[in-house]
């Protein structure tokens, strides 16, 4: 966190004050967050359920990720996440952060999500790298427990993993391991390399989710019985 030049950190930090002063970050139970900003040294590259990532004119390496009131308790969680993972090549660098705000590494590649839309090959070699970074962050005290294809990004380097805010959850979900049983079952044999309609992407992605969501909830029920 010691990365930025004296002068780069100042400047950057009065930016990002003038940032949150100029904008609005409003989340809803389950759908992406509403922004309204006006700010002049920053612009939006990204929505979740909790955040928006903005990403900074003058300093195109880094990001500032803004989070709603309702998701303040995450940004201390996600902090002391990247704390943890320093020097694992896999995650980006932090910066700077506060009571709402994270300034991390901007991660330039495709996200796997985009991949399957635009037939970029996803390999092996790929799925074995987030593996091994799942080992790494695990060895480190840390369980991340919402990996998909959306936070794991393909660069020149090898992948990257963003978005750290589930990694002190109290319980591991295997969202990867579902994820790796449809590349090995459907895409490596079916689509691999093969251009996905975003719309079917979608339907799947959400398909997924609510699978997902039904089975934590037959799990909760079984386990109180």
């Amino acid at each position: 966190m010691s990365d930025l030049q004296k002068w780069v950190k100042k400047k950057l930090q009065k930016q990002i004050y003038t940032l949150l002063e100029n904008t609005t970050v409003r989340s809803h139970s389950l759908d992406f967050v509403d922004v309204q900003s006006n700010d002049k040294n920053f612009f939006l590259v990204g929505c979740g359920c909790s955040s928006a990532v903005f990403r900074s004119k003058d300093f195109p390496g880094i990001a500032v990720k803004v989070y709603s009131k309702a998701y303040r308790e995450e940004v201390m969680e996600e902090t002391m996440a990247y704390k943890k993972v320093r020097g694992l090549h896999y995650f980006p660098k932090l910066y700077l952060y506060g009571n709402n705000f994270l300034a991390i590494e901007f991660i330039e590649g495709k996200s796997l999500y985009e991949c399957l839309i635009e037939g970029i090959e996803i390999s092996d070699e790929v799925m074995n790298q987030v593996d091994e970074a799942i080992i790494l962050a695990r060895e480190r005290g840390l369980i991340p427990s919402d990996i998909h294809f959306k936070n794991v990004i393909l660069t020149n380097n090898g992948i990257r993993l963003v978005d750290l805010s589930d990694y002190l959850a109290a319980e591991h979900v295997s969202r990867w391991d579902r994820l790796k049983f449809f590349y090995k079952a459907v895409y490596k044999p079916f689509l691999k390399g093969t251009r996905i309609p975003k719309k079917v992407v979608d339907f799947a992605r959400k398909l997924f989710k609510l699978i997902e969501n039904t089975l934590e909830r037959l799990i909760e029920l079984v386990k109180r019985v």
